[in-house]
């Protein structure tokens, strides 16, 4: 794990820039890039649109099922001039909004055969960019502390990439989302933007504690993850070489 500190205001930049690099270093493999909603979509404006061709698909780590247009992650994704250039450029797009009449376990199965699909027959990379909320989720998966068992059953022992879940009281209940074992496996890259002093104390515990379940703080997956760049303004005080910008 890599760290880059630098100002608040300067985080979105820096974002971009690192996944503009990762894209740079596959520029032969076909890849699938994944965009977290939330504070995280502030990077997209910053990616080098040049990296983006006809080898990149893009879509969303996690959408809010049946969510007003202005609140889906995908719409908000889709309402971006990197996407519009993108498709413009010859990228594909796996669009997880629910068609009329479909239900959120269709849905589901739909953006996970998707995805799948791609990997089995293009053997790309997979790139994303995650966020962590203040209740320590991250990629839509959201905490279950008091359902540990829930917690394992939807999101850790599964052969699944995407599952649809409800959790009742959420402000988006009904969500579509990559599991735990697609995180650990099937992601190459992760750049994972943290920004705000409110974040501080999830995501220093998140990024350096092994002390609370996953149940409990799902960012905690982000350790066992492959090839990750934090990009924050909080001195987390964790990574091998961090690097220190501004």
């Amino acid at each position: 794990m890599e760290i880059i500190t630098d100002k608040e205001d300067l985080l979105p930049v820096r974002a971009g820039e690192a996944i503009s690099d990762v894209l740079g270093q596959y520029t032969d493999r076909p890849i699938l890039l994944l965009f977290s909603g939330g504070s995280a979509l502030s990077v997209i404006e910053h990616i080098d649109v040049q990296q983006i061709t006809k080898r990149v698909t893009l879509g969303v780590l996690d959408e809010r099922f049946n969510a007003p247009p202005d609140e889906s992650n995908f719409a908000q994704l889709e309402a971006t001039d990197l996407y519009q250039a993108a498709l413009a450029r010859g990228a594909g797009a796996v669009d997880p909004r629910n068609i009329e009449g479909e239900g959120l376990d269709e849905a589901a199965a739909w953006v996970e055969t998707t995805i799948r699909a791609w990997y089995e027959n293009t053997g790309g990379v997979t790139i994303i960019t995650q966020g962590i909320g203040s209740d320590g989720h991250t990629a839509g998966i959201l905490p279950y502390p008091d359902e540990p068992g829930r917690f394992a059953d939807v999101f850790v022992s599964t052969n699944r990439w995407v599952v649809g879940y409800t959790k009742p009281g959420a402000e988006f209940p009904e969500r579509i989302t990559v599991t735990v074992p697609f995180l650990r496996s099937v992601v190459t890259s992760s750049v994972v933007y943290v920004a705000g002093a409110a974040k501080y104390d999830v995501a220093r515990r998140a990024l350096t504690e092994d002390t609370e379940t996953l149940a409990a703080l799902p960012a905690g997956v982000i350790r066992e993850m492959n090839d990750v760049l934090v990009v924050t303004d909080q001195e987390l005080g964790v990574g091998n070489g961090t690097t220190v910008a501004g």
